[in-house]
């Protein structure tokens, strides 16, 4: 991948992660920054792009067989994930000794093995939602399963079985799943795109990468006009705002294709990019669990005032991810060899 592109890749990354973070951190602490509120819910759809292209690339370039494929796209999703429940449970088991009353109507905690069942197989998404206690942003990561399975199995998989294949997995995903599975594979699509290199003038690339930067970014404040409201919704998902969510992806697309043709660079800003890039996943599926139970210490113990809560809770919250980075996203290759190993009994079983 060229290596300006996969900078900005990396600065669009980490931009969602922050945005997903700073969201909940106001929405728990009294609404403190109410405008990063507007953010959260669209970053993930930037997440689904960006893995669609990631994930077209690496297939085309080095994954390009369906098992080692499915191998390190189970990697890379449980040794973040393995990591993520435990603390879940461990975290949202202390917090409330510390201070109950910031975990009030935040725990979702009946039926709690059916909770861990669901997840682990990510089936908490499909025809229905699943909170993992009190972890909600782990609902995009059954989406994001579903994604990685129905690709390798479209692109990859060879066996005569692929039409039977792509049904049961879809028949499992549900319609929401499948339907922003449009913005998921969109991602596919723009890689797609780049790599037949057609050439774009410079000048034109860079104008319409920067114009829609502004639109982006003020999209929460003028996307509620463009369609009339509904009532009408489908788990967590209304008609309105799947539509919505759609020509959100469609402005990242436009504005990551001309990107690739601007002549633009942000390299000045790789080392710090990189840095927040490789614990871009472990801040979206910690820094739940993580807000509430440092929230439950500085509150009980600290009088804070909100803007200086948020800033305290910010910084634990990233050092906490970081050292955490230790044993989830920097041991995907151990996960690996599990799954290799897995792979080769299960493959020695089926010959016998």
């Amino acid at each position: 991948m060229h290596p300006k592109l996969s900078n900005y890749l990396d600065i669009v990354r980490v931009i969602a992660s922050f945005a997903v973070l700073f969201e909940h951190l106001s929405m728990y602490n009294n609404d403190v920054f109410p405008a990063f509120q507007n953010y959260g819910h669209l970053a993930v759809m930037g997440f689904f792009i960006l893995s669609g292209y990631v994930i077209a690339y690496v297939a085309d370039q080095r994954e390009k067989t369906i098992d080692v494929y499915l191998k390190h796209r189970f990697a890379r999703l449980y040794s973040v994930m393995v990591v993520a429940w435990l603390l879940t449970i461990v975290l949202d088991g202390v917090g409330p000794l510390i201070n109950s009353n910031v975990y009030e109507g935040v725990i979702a905690s009946d039926q709690a093995w059916v909770r861990i069942f669901a997840h682990v197989f990510f089936l908490h998404e499909s025809w229905g939602s699943i909170q993992f206690f009190s972890n909600q942003p782990l609902w995009s990561l059954a989406y994001e399963f579903w994604y990685y399975l129905l690709f390798g199995v479209i692109f990859l998989y060879k066996g005569k079985f692929k039409l039977v294949l792509i049904l049961f997995i879809a028949l499992i995903m549900g319609p929401v799943i499948l339907l922003y599975g449009l913005i998921w594979f969109t991602g596919g699509l723009l890689y797609k795109l780049h790599k037949q290199d057609r050439h774009v003038n410079q000048t034109l690339a860079a104008t319409i990468f920067l114009v829609t930067v502004p639109v982006i970014f003020s999209y929460p404040y003028w996307s509620d006009y463009l369609l009339p409201t509904t009532q009408f919704s489908y788990g967590r998902l209304t008609i309105q705002t799947g539509i919505e969510d759609l020509i959100f992806a469609f402005f990242i697309s436009i504005n990551i294709y001309f990107f690739r043709y601007s002549g633009l660079s942000f390299s000045f800003l790789s080392p710090i990019v990189r840095f927040f890039s490789g614990i871009s996943f472990s801040l979206y599926v910690f820094h739940f669990p993580l807000i509430f139970f440092f929230q439950s210490i500085l509150t009980r113990y600290f009088s804070l005032s909100n803007y200086s809560l948020f800033f305290i809770l910010t910084v634990l919250i990233v050092a906490s991810v970081y050292l955490l980075s230790f044993i989830s996203e920097k041991k995907k290759r151990v996960y690996y060899r599990l799954f290799d190993h897995l792979f080769t009994v299960f493959s020695f079983k089926q010959t016998k």
